[in-house]
């Protein structure tokens, strides 16, 4: 779990913040611009990590 934490952490949301930054406002940016998709990309994949750590939790907590 802390391994997905810290990977979601310091890989994929610092490279979602420089996107971001790149932008501006992303609602302005269209869909098919290539940095909208490829944070698109990235928030599904630290979106599914959050998720898996907190099942991973839930398994945990239900075990002790």
């Amino acid at each position: 779990m802390l391994a997905i934490t810290l990977y979601a952490h310091f890989g994929i949301e610092r490279k979602m913040e420089k996107l971001r930054d790149s932008m501006g406002v992303i609602e302005n940016v269209p869909q098919q611009d290539v940095r909208r998709v490829a944070f698109n990309r990235m928030h599904v994949w630290s979106e599914r990590m959050e998720g898996s750590v907190f099942v991973c939790g839930l398994v945990l907590f239900s075990w002790w």
